[in-house]
């Protein structure tokens, strides 16, 4: 009996944290390529890994997905292109590490992320962000320098939830 209220309390939180995730998306332009990045305990699962993929479905890219790029299912990537990141090791550093690098060609770029307060927004990134340290706080998103479409009230750069 235990098992069980665990599981569902666990399959609750994932049902929240999929539904915050597709209210902070849905504001976002059609066909955004998006990350998910969640300040987590390390671990051998990513916990709520999936959390952007639902939300993304038939609106966003989940630009971090890892399936293309480990070449082992049916959607392959087969080198950069504009859906997703084809290369394993930068998926990771997504997900997991969060210590990529935001480039050019990922550009225009947003980042669902849930801060520690639980709230989950969206940011959109600059080249040159490390994507934890947005995530995390540790450093403020910036004001696109283009005339990219932003949402939200902190410098029309923020949408949450």
């Amino acid at each position: 009996m235990a098992f069980a209220v665990l599981v569902y309390r666990d399959a609750a939180r994932l049902n929240d944290l999929e539904d915050r995730a597709g209210n902070a998306v849905a504001d976002l332009p059609g066909r955004s390529r998006v990350v998910l990045h969640l300040e987590t305990r390390a671990t051998r699962i990513t916990w709520g890994a999936h959390a952007l993929d639902r939300a993304c479905i038939g609106h966003c890219f989940s630009y971090a997905n890892y399936e293309p790029a480990t070449r082992q299912f049916r959607l392959r990537a087969s080198g950069d292109g504009p859906a997703v990141l084809a290369k394993f090791s930068d998926v990771s550093s997504v997900e997991h590490s969060g210590d990529y690098v935001v480039r050019a060609r990922d550009l225009p770029l947003w980042l669902v992320y849930k801060s520690v307060t639980g709230r989950v927004g969206a940011v959109q990134l600059n080249q040159g962000d490390v994507v934890a340290d947005v995530a995390g706080g540790r450093v403020a998103p910036r004001v696109p320098d283009s005339g990219a479409l932003s949402l939200g009230a902190q410098s029309g750069s923020e949408t949450t939830t």
